[in-house]
């Protein structure tokens, strides 16, 4: 019986930290990708000034969160993040509209595509 008992506590906190985990992710992706696009109204309309600036509350915000998605989620996708970031820098810092919108489609894509492979859906398990 204790061990039917320990395995169910097992499972409903393994269940417990995957849906918090999951939720973390996706409300913090979900500010980013909120200010992602005022940064594409901003690219669109070459307001480069206000673009780096909305890029350089982004990069704030991604510090304070990187710490905990390294905890939850494997490094390479973090560092396919942060190159993306240095890439659409270099895109604003010379002005090229083009790669900027390139580069914010694929930050955006990044940053939808980890919480849905993260969430626990019996086809991520199997």
């Amino acid at each position: 019986m204790r061990i039917i008992s320990f395995t169910v506590i097992l499972t409903i906190l393994v269940i417990g930290f995957s849906w918090s985990s999951l939720k973390y992710l996706q409300t913090s992706s979900d500010e980013i990708l909120r200010q992602l696009e005022a940064i594409e109204h901003q690219v669109h309309g070459e307001q480069w000034q206000e673009a780096q600036q909305s890029l350089a509350g982004i990069i704030a915000y991604w510090n304070e969160i990187n710490k905990k998605w390294k905890f939850l989620i494997d490094h390479r996708e973090i560092d396919e993040i942060e190159m993306t970031v240095a890439r659409l820098q270099s895109a604003f810092q010379t002005r090229e509209q083009n790669n900027a919108l390139t580069e914010l489609s694929v930050l955006r894509f990044y940053l939808r595509h980890i919480p849905a492979k993260e969430s626990l859906l019996l086809r991520n398990i199997f």
